[in-house]
């Protein structure tokens, strides 16, 4: 017998390939013993080589995976694939492959639903789609197959997906024609509450063509950060709002179900700007400046400067000109236009103004020469007749500015106008002036401060503020992070809010005491001696209890400068929760930057997974 070539040798790819290899050529009826292969079409090629040379007669079956039955056919080496019997949308074999990651968006579930599955405008914001093309559909405006050309992997890729829509809460797909060998994804939309969701983006690609493994991991985590990213910008733009809320979805409208009627329109306007604000800074906050001062003057007295706007010539250099065009309120301006120098020229706009007096006030440009412009000032009383009032500001002039001096040029603005704004407002006569009336809105309103009911109602509102204040104050320190839990939302928040346990599965806890109660079980005042930091922080922390969805403190008492943060819970479904963890904390002695902001993040990382091994354990446990 003639001895097997040795040709196709690198085409088997495992010990047991080669064994199989080595008893057909030596013995050709051991391949009764292999007649079934593990394996694919190169591990084919390689058996019908080795036939061709050992004169077998009779096929093998290949089988490559439990979900796809193939008949080899050794004449034109080609693969015959049956349908599996599981869902066309299920993960496929490339799973290890795959990419998730998820975003958060400052716009409703259905919003967010309407611009992922508005695929013929994907070319508008998406920047990676040359070419799309509904066509056919589901339901109105719900595409089912769309023909795509896109750049990726460093090629044009052509094909066409099948959509399978669950509207608004998910959307699924997968490539039946086209250059790429496999492609699924999906969106997922999760609502969080108060105007935003919550999208998760899931990919697994083959491009067909031949991609080092990590290439292809990088390009497909690139392809699903990039696209959401894209996804949160376009959808938070104004005029992406405007144009969902100014019409139905096609979908939506063939049910028949129809929008409650806004109540007011003022009420609307309103809702409207404060979304748009907050969505449009964050779209910007690569480019957003903050900054705060702390200013010798009661709260209501700087908020009294800062929004008398036609007096800010008086005191604000770079403004040259101003009118209040509409008020909201007896001097409380609603839209006011302006002429300024910045950037080297004059820019004229008109301002939207969304006043929470005195605490905040918000505002955004709607007409005018600059492109983009929101801000805010918050105020924060201090105590002792002082108050810290922060600038929060983005701006683009709409003209060529180079990215470090739009940013350097943004800071100066920002930097000049707290201090003016402390300088003007802590002249005597500016103090005198306001001392020797009452604000008009104030007047106006006509409003007393109702007496405060309960010591421990006070307490909580006070302290609700000054947890979201100080959090937004130290923000370039504090830390967030989320992790899922095998468990119901009751549940994690017990364990979290039993503080008394801690020392059982918190490490760094060494001790705990329970002070006051803000009802049985739910502890108000706790005390604490902690190991961070490389030392022993002993502390006081004041907690209010939002039971099951969130707790909060700060501390009240003790070594540390600064210590506030939060717990949120958020139920997953099924006996599962998502827990949010934010910290932020300075323990009141010298630490480099980098070594606080690393000791925080390990704070609040082996917190979470802490929390999330205890409450498992428990479940079991019972």
């Amino acid at each position: 017998m003639s001895e097997a070539p040795h040709r196709p040798r690198r085409f088997i790819g495992s010990r047991r390939l080669h064994q199989i290899k080595n008893d057909i050529a030596h013995n050709p009826s051991k391949w009764k013993d292999h007649k079934k292969l593990l394996g694919s079409r190169r591990l084919g090629y390689a058996y019908h080589t080795w036939r061709g040379a050992v004169n077998l007669s009779m096929p093998i079956e290949i089988i490559a995976a439990p979900t796809q039955q193939h008949q080899y056919n050794h004449h034109d080496v080609k693969i015959k694939k049956k349908e599996s019997a599981t869902s066309s949308f299920d993960e496929p074999q490339g799973a290890t492959d795959s990419v998730e990651k998820s975003i958060e968006i400052e716009a409703g579930i259905e919003q967010c639903y309407r611009v992922a599955c508005g695929f013929e405008d994907y070319p508008k914001w998406a920047g990676s789609v040359q070419h799309v093309k509904v066509l056919e559909e589901e339901a109105p405006g719900l595409g089912r197959r769309v023909e795509y050309a896109i750049g990726a992997f460093g090629q044009r890729l052509e094909y066409t997906l099948e959509y399978a829509h669950e509207a608004p809460e998910r959307v699924q797909w997968r490539a039946v024609d086209g250059s790429v060998k496999l492609l699924v994804g999906s969106y997922r939309f999760e609502a969080l509450g108060e105007g935003r969701t919550r999208v998760t983006y899931k990919l697994a690609i083959d491009p067909g063509f031949p991609v080092p493994g990590l290439l292809k991991q990088a390009s497909t985590k690139l392809i699903v950060s990039t696209a959401l990213n894209e996804l949160k910008r376009y959808t938070e733009l104004p005029s992406t709002r405007a144009a969902l809320e100014a019409a139905q979805p096609a979908w939506r409208e063939a049910a028949k179900t129809e929008e409650e009627p806004v109540k007011t329109e003022a009420k609307s306007a309103e809702a409207k700007l404060h979304r748009q604000d907050t969505a449009t800074l964050e779209a910007a906050a690569t480019d957003s400046v903050e900054k705060s001062i702390e200013i010798e003057a009661g709260i209501e007295q700087c908020y009294r400067v800062a929004c008398g706007f036609e007096d800010y010539p008086k005191w604000a250099g770079s403004v040259q000109h101003v009118k209040v065009l509409e008020e909201e309120a007896p001097g409380l301006g609603r839209r006011v236009e302006y002429a300024i120098g910045a950037f080297g020229q004059r820019l004229e706009y008109t301002l939207e103004y969304a006043h929470e007096a005195p605490e905040r006030v918000r505002w955004r440009a709607v007409d005018g020469s600059v492109k983009l412009l929101v801000g805010s000032y918050r105020f924060e009383a201090l105590g002792e007749g002082r108050t810290r009032v922060t600038y929060k500001l983005a701006i683009d002039p709409g003209f060529p500015v180079p990215g470090l001096l739009k940013q350097a040029s943004t800071k100066l603005i920002v930097s000049t106008a707290l201090n003016e704004l402390k300088r003007y407002t802590e002249l005597p006569s500016t103090r005198a002036a306001l001392e020797a009336a009452q604000p008009a809105w104030r007047e106006a309103a006509k409003t007393e401060e109702e007496p405060v009911k309960t010591e421990a109602k006070s307490a909580e509102a006070k302290l609700h503020r000054q947890d979201t204040t100080t959090l937004e104050a130290a923000a370039t320190d504090s830390v967030e992070k989320s992790i899922e839990i095998e468990a119901g939302i009751e549940q994690c928040y017990r364990v979290a809010c039993g503080f008394e346990d801690y020392p059982k599965w918190a490490g760094s806890v060494q001790h705990v005491k329970v002070l006051e109660e803000e009802a049985p079980g739910l502890g108000r005042r706790v005390e604490y001696a902690i190991g961070a930091f490389g030392q022993r922080l002993e502390y006081t922390l004041e907690y209010a209890h939002e039971a099951p969805e969130r707790v909060r403190w700060r501390a009240v008492d003790g070594s540390v400068k600064l210590l506030v943060g939060s717990y949120r819970f958020e139920a997953l479904g099924e006996g599962r929760t998502r827990v949010t963890y934010k910290l932020a904390i300075d323990p009141g002695f010298p630490v480099p930057g980098l070594l606080k902001q690393a000791s925080t993040k390990l704070i609040v990382s082996t917190a979470l997974n802490e929390l999330k091994k205890y409450v498992e354990r428990s479940q079991v446990s019972t």
